[in-house]
């Protein structure tokens, strides 16, 4: 599964760098990593195959992205496509 959470981390980036600096693409490019991660976590987790300490590090990252979430930007997350 390694080589599966490279790819996705390699993705990512490549969000980062598609999306600009803007908040609602960073918090996109957040919520996608994190579905990946918990992809990966309920595979691993249904085999026993999930240590603690990736449990704990999944954790932090759905923590991030509560925050994030929660988080008023002041940027509009709906674009009106016509302007």
């Amino acid at each position: 599964m390694a080589s599966d959470a490279r790819l996705a981390a390699q993705a990512v980036d490549a969000l980062r760098t598609l999306g600009g600096v803007g908040t609602a693409s960073e918090l996109a490019t957040q919520a996608r990593a994190a579905q990946w991660a918990l992809d990966d976590a309920a595979f691993e987790l249904g085999g026993g195959r999930y240590s603690v300490e990736q449990r704990n590090q999944l954790a932090e990252q759905l923590d991030k992205l509560a925050s994030a979430l929660r988080a008023d930007s002041g940027e509009p997350f709906i674009v009106d496509a016509a302007d």
